[in-house]
C-alpha cells in the first residue's frame, strides 16, 4: 500500500489504518488503540512467538494479582475512589496493552481473526484466571494465611473496575465466573471501613477538648 495519500509513503509496520488512528488521536477523537502505545511495542508484534508471549503477560498478570492482597498499600481509598499503591490501574494497563498488542498483530498478519473476537477472548481469559485466582483465595480454610491476607475486599473491587473499563467484558460474564455477592460484600466492608476511620478520626479530635 502506499498509504492514503501517495505523496506520504508509508513507515515500515504501518497501514492506512495506522496512520488514521494518528489523525483521529491529533484531532482529539479516542481510538480504540492508543497509536504511541502502538508504536511503542510493534517490534514486539512480529511473530507467532510474540502473539504466544502476550498471551502469557495476561496470564502472567492474572495469576498473581491475588499476591498483593497480602500487601497492606493495597488498601481501597474510598475518599480517592483507588488503591493506596495506584493497583486500580491494572485494568487500565492490561486493557490497553491487549489491544495495542493484539491491534499490532492483526495489521503484522500474525493473527487472522477479527480484533474485536480477539479481545473477547483474551479479555475473559484474564477474567476467568483472575476469578479462580480470588476465589481460591476467599475460600482457602488456612487460617494462617487468611490472617496474612490483609486487603482481600480492596483487591476484589478491581474485578468491578475491570468490567466498566472495558467492551469487552460483561457483568453476565462476570458472573459466570466469579459470584457477584462477594463483589456487593466487599464493597460493603470497604465502605463500612471508612465510616469506622471517620468515627476513630472524631474521638481522637475530642480527646484534647475532654
Amino acid at each position: 500500500s502506499s498509504g492514503i495519500n501517495a505523496e506520504w509513503p508509508l513507515r515500515p509496520g504501518e497501514t492506512d489504518t495506522t496512520i488514521a488512528d494518528e489523525m483521529a488521536t491529533a484531532a482529539g477523537y479516542n481510538v480504540d488503540a492508543d497509536p504511541a502505545l502502538c508504536a511503542a511495542i510493534q517490534k514486539h508484534c512480529t511473530s507467532t512467538s510474540c502473539e504466544y508471549l502476550w498471551t502469557l503477560f495476561n496470564t502472567m498478570v492474572a495469576a498473581t494479582l491475588p499476591l498483593q492482597s497480602f500487601s497492606p498499600t493495597s488498601v481501597f481509598k474510598t475518599s480517592i475512589e483507588g488503591h493506596e499503591n495506584n493497583l486500580h490501574c491494572i485494568s487500565t494497563a492490561v486493557t490497553m496493552l491487549t489491544h495495542a498488542a493484539f491491534t499490532n498483530l492483526v495489521r503484522a498478519g500474525v493473527e487472522q481473526k477479527d480484533l474485536r473476537t480477539l479481545m473477547k477472548e483474551q479479555m475473559r481469559e484474564f477474567v476467568e484466571t483472575i476469578a479462580e485466582r480470588m476465589l481460591k483465595l476467599q475460600l482457602d480454610d488456612d487460617k494462617e494465611l487468611q490472617k496474612e491476607i490483609k486487603q482481600k475486599d480492596s483487591l476484589f473491587i478491581i474485578i468491578d473496575r475491570l468490567v466498566k473499563e472495558t467492551d469487552y467484558i460483561t457483568y453476565d460474564m462476570l458472573e459466570d465466573n466469579f459470584p457477584f455477592t462477594i463483589l456487593r460484600n466487599s464493597f460493603r466492608a470497604v465502605y463500612e471501613n471508612k465510616k469506622k476511620e471517620k468515627s476513630t478520626d472524631c474521638d481522637s479530635a475530642l480527646i484534647p477538648l475532654l
